[in-house]
Order: structure tokens, then sequence, then C-alpha cells
């Protein structure tokens, strides 16, 4: 896992003067007091966050270390306090933060608590296109948007950032004095789906400089039970796809798509058990096509093999249309929740994934190589023909795929300069985006060079293919020269070599 300790990150943006829009920027800063003291800042309140009610509650050093934490039936605290970022989720799962997951949280709590104003600055800030518009970016980073000005207060009214096309739109309302700074006390937040996101502060005061002194300290591991001995079934879908029968508090067991590609557990809307699980919220849910909403479920207990969660959270689609190409009825998928509270030893072509204790489990064959959790998926660097390489999800899931290279990667790269391609589609959740299909010389995953690889290049800047962070996906193709083997919870993962087939 890539390991970015917050303080350092804060000192080294703060060491080289940043680019500033030189007029507005500074009346910004002046009508919102200028700034210049290290005092951190306390708030709590009440929100509405991924469709429940809930408490609030931020504390923000005067160095830009902060904790979050929305606590309610939908819990999640953010810590980003000197250690290694991480957060624990509504299913306890606790993971470290990298690429997107740190630095969209830290963009949001440092522009909504007013620290982006303060010298010197941790964000590039240049002027807008439009009039009384900032254009801001995290420094040394890729999050950002446009930050629109009301001409009469001179203080921040709304942010727009761009996601799939579309507009995220977050508005700021009833500023109070909080020390030098004004605060916005209503933060609202609506993202291209529909899905509000807000927060009203009712107490705000200063932070007790004690509060981080030391950073907290990071659960270590994610709970589940194990039963050694207990094998995990499984089978090969027509399309590829890796199926594993799992049992959903005590009911038969039913087939579920095993997902690295999965940021979480999924169950059909199908499944004739589906009204004893209950329902929470409304969450996002990002595919190849774009994002759609779905409602939560939650059961007491989830058993594959030698695994059992307690509690476990899904989110309710309806699978049902996979039924016809998978020749089976398709109850769920697991992914991420799952793989962060074991290790998988995952044989694709063989159609077999062995479960085990993270606590016992010893590798041989291989050598570990550093885990990127990107986005609740995992990803590894690859390198590619011309001297390239970026950081690559890796999704079993996409199990007829060799690699798609993302939107973002396709255009920085020149990838499509001088190279025969092919009109094609990539479809999944929420629709289908337009790619170009042909070869790249080489592809090198895992210490194996494959040659004159074929590739799928996506064109349209919405869904999972439009990531700024990651480079590309992963398909089941190119991991048939390996056993994989995730170590989620050590943050590491290895290509066994299977030898000659």
């Amino acid at each position: 896992m890539v390991r970015i300790f917050s303080l350092m990150v804060t000192l080294i943006a703060m060491s080289s003067a940043p680019a500033l829009a030189s007029d507005l920027y500074e009346r910004v800063r002046e009508a919102s007091g200028s700034p210049t003291s290290s005092a951190g800042i306390h708030l709590t309140g009440d929100a509405f966050f991924v469709g429940e009610e809930c408490d609030f509650e931020l504390q923000l050093s005067g160095t830009g270390l902060y904790r979050r934490e929305f606590r309610g039936p939908i819990s999640l605290l953010t810590v980003d306090d000197g250690s290694p970022a991480w957060e624990r989720d509504w299913s306890n799962t606790v993971r470290t933060l990298a690429m997107a997951d740190l630095e969209k949280p830290r963009f949001f709590t440092w522009l909504t608590s007013g620290y982006w104003l303060r010298e010197p600055t941790a964000f590039d800030v240049v002027e807008g296109e439009a009039p009384n518009t900032l254009e801001l970016t995290l420094r040394g980073g890729i999050e950002g948007g446009t930050l629109w000005i009301d001409p009469q207060t001179l203080l921040p009214a709304r942010l727009v950032q761009i996601e799939d096309e579309q507009e995220t739109i977050t508005t700021f309302a009833k500023y109070e004095r909080l020390g030098e700074l004004l605060v916005p006390m209503h933060v609202e937040t609506t993202n291209p789906v529909g899905e509000l996101t807000w927060v009203k502060v009712s107490n705000a005061g200063p932070l007790d400089a004690s509060e981080f002194g030391e950073p907290w300290s990071r659960p270590t591991s994610t709970p589940a039970r194990f039963e050694p001995g207990l094998d995990l079934v499984t089978q090969v879908a027509p399309t590829g796809h890796l199926l594993v029968q799992v049992r959903v508090n005590g009911h038969e067991p039913g087939w579920f798509i095993f997902d690295t590609g999965a940021g979480g557990h999924c169950i059909s809307s199908t499944v004739p058990y589906i009204d004893e699980l209950q329902k929470h919220g409304q969450q996002t849910v990002g595919g190849v096509g774009g994002s759609v909403t779905a409602p939560y479920r939650v059961g007491s207990e989830l058993q594959i093999g030698p695994v059992t969660m307690d509690e476990p959270w899904f989110i309710e689609l309806d699978l049902a249309f996979l039924e016809g190409p998978m020749n089976a009825r398709i109850d769920g998928i697991v992914g991420f929740d799952l793989l962060s509270r074991c290790v998988a030893d995952i044989d694709l072509p063989n159609g077999v994934v062995e479960l085990f204790d993270p606590q016992t489990y010893e590798l041989s064959g291989a050598k570990w190589e550093k885990l990127v959790l990107a986005s609740r998926h995992p990803s590894v660097r690859a390198q590619l023909e011309g001297g390239r390489s970026g950081q690559f999800k890796i999704d079993t899931g996409a199990a007829g795929s060799t690699v798609t290279f993302h939107a973002p990667y396709v255009e920085s790269s020149g990838l499509l300069l001088f190279r025969d391609t092919d009109s094609s589609t990539s479809g999944g959740v929420a629709g289908t985006v337009e790619t170009r299909s042909g070869e790249i010389s080489s592809f090198e995953l895992g210490g194996h060079r494959f040659e004159d690889v074929f590739a799928e290049f996506a064109l349209e800047h919405k869904g999972a293919f439009a990531n700024k962070y990651t480079a590309g996906n992963i398909g089941g193709q190119l991991l048939k020269p390996f056993r994989l083997v995730l170590n989620y919870p050590r943050e590491t993962l290895a290509f066994v070599p299977r030898g000659p087939q």
C-alpha cells in the first residue's frame, strides 16, 4: 500500500510556491478573515449521509490533520492525522486510503473548513474562465473543482466538480465566524444521480491542540471467523466468471460471483429472503456505464467456505439479467468486504478459490508485492510498450478481458496515435461505454511479459473507465499464467507462476 504521511504531505505542499490567482483569491482571503494562525477547529452537528440522518463531527488541526466521522445507521470514520490515512466504514471494514480515497476527503475537508485559505495554501489556485470563479486543485494531486464566489460577500458559494461527464454540486451557506475564519455552517452536495449529502453544524469551537499529539490507533484487523477444513464450492460460468457458493442468514447456499472488481457485496433483489435483510440508506454504485443508486441490505451472517462474517452489508441490485449468460441463478456478488478479512488464493483457469486466515497464512512459490487499494479494488504497477507504466486495477469479474485502458490514460499517453483499432463497446452496471479495440505490442505483469496483447481503449469520460487515478483494468485473461494471492489485511499480493499448462 502506498503509505502517505499526512503531516509530511502538508509540509511538502507548503514548501514550494503554489500557483495563485493574485486578485480574486486575495479578496476571498480578506473577506474570510485572512487566516494566519495555526489554531484548529472542532465542529459537530447533524448530517444526511448515504440516505440516512446521522451525527457529524470534524476535528481539524491547524496543520490540516483531521478526523471526520458520520455516526448513525450508516457510519464512516476517516482519520488523516499524521500516520497513513485510514477509514472504518459501516461494515466495520478498515482500510488504508490512497489515490482518490485519500484525496477526495482531504480536498473536501480542507475546502469546507476554510483551511485552504491559510497561507501558504495547500491548493493550487488559478482564476477561472467564468467571472468570480477559482479553479482549485489539491497541491501535488488530482482532486479539484471550480469554486464560484459570491460577488457580494466574496465568500465561496458553490463548488462544481465534473464526474461521469456530469456536475456534482456543493453549496455553502450560513457562514459564522470561528476565530479568524468565516466557516459555512451548512454544506450540501448533490451528485450526478441525485444522491444528497448535507452537514448542518450546530456547535463550533476551537480544537484542543493536545487532540493531535499522537495519531489515533488504527484497528489492526477486520473481524471474521475461520473454520479450517471447510472447502469453498466453486464453478466457472460459461462467461468465464468464477462463481462461489455463499450462505446468507442460514439459507441454502446460492451462487455468487467472486469479483475483485466489486467494492462491496451485492445481493440480488430476486432472492426469496430479501425482505428479511434490513434496508438502509441509498448508495451510489459505479459501473462501466456510469452510476446508479441502490439501497443497502444488512444480514445477520454470511458464510463462504471457511469464513463467516457477522452483519454483512450488501448493495441490492437486480441481477436476474445474468441468469441466461451464466446458466445459473445469481444471488449476489462477493468482493471487497470478504477479501479485506482473509487471504484469497485464486486459480482462475481451474475455477478454484481458497480462503485462509491472514494470521496464519504462509506464502510459498513467489514473493509478496505492494498492493494498493484503489477505491476498494486491488491495484498493482504494470508496464507496457513504449516505456509506459501505470497503476492497474485487477478485476477477476472481467473474466474474458485482457486489459482495458481508462479514458484519461488513453488521452494522456497517446495510446490511440498511429494505432489500428476497431470500434467497440464495453458494458456493465449502468450501461455501456464506447471503446476502441486493438493490439499493444507488450504488457508486463508479475514478472511475466505478454506479447501482442489485445486491448480495449475507453473513449468516454464516464463510469469506471473514466478513473483519473488508475491507468486501466486487468482482466482474467492476463491472470492465466498465475495463481493470484491477495492479502488485503497485509496490503500485499503475489503472482504465483502456474508453470506450463
